[in-house]
């Protein structure tokens, strides 16, 4: 078998020659062309996980999906009862109040009983908790959290992002980047060897 490949090589050299640039040249301008990474796909439907959520909203009802993130503020001075740490919590959040992205914000001053509000505070009272629910989900969810993110800046407290959206969209980025730093080291590798 090898034998008569290397006879039809041989053989036809030049046009095996050009058939492969032409494949090479496909290959290359493909890969530039790149795509997105986006989870999910055709096999999800054949995973347990899969079948199992399917089972639950059949059985219980559709659950609404929503994305979040949260803020945390914290003050080496102050705690989250004095009125100052709640004034800078307030200014900060002031550009994204009633943003029409967002569905719901809660903060330790608006929490709906006395328990939330101690769930959103730090046990040494540094540190306060914003929970923020957006409307929109998936990619669409990591726009609106880096336009909202930036919007929210405090002089007097040092402000971080966490939770769903932000860990998500930071594991993706990273991902992503993985991917294509692994896509230039084997590309130079796949040309030597060929």
């Amino acid at each position: 078998m090898f034998a008569g490949w290397g006879r039809f090589v041989y053989r036809f050299r030049w046009a095996t020659l050009v058939a492969s640039g032409v494949l090479l040249a496909i290959s290359v301008a493909l890969l530039a062309m790149g795509g997105t990474l986006t989870s999910g796909g055709p096999l999800t439907s054949n995973l347990q996980a899969y079948k199992a959520g399917n089972l639950v909203t059949n059985e219980l009802g559709a659950a609404k999906v929503t994305s979040n993130f949260d803020l945390i503020f914290r003050s080496d001075t102050l705690t989250v009862n004095d009125p100052q740490f709640q004034a800078a919590v307030t200014d900060a959040l002031a550009p994204i109040e009633g943003d029409s992205r967002i569905s719901k914000m809660i903060t330790p001053y608006n929490a709906p009983n006395t328990m939330v509000a101690q769930a959103f505070t730090s046990k040494d009272g540094h540190e306060a908790l914003v929970s923020v629910e957006l409307k929109s989900s998936g990619q669409a969810a990591w726009k609106d959290y880096d336009a909202l993110r930036a919007s929210v800046r405090s002089s007097t407290l040092s402000v971080t992002g966490t939770g769903f959206v932000a860990i998500n969209q930071s594991f993706n980025k990273t991902l992503e980047s993985d991917l294509q730093r692994a896509e230039f080291v084997t590309l130079p590798a796949t040309l030597i060897l060929l």
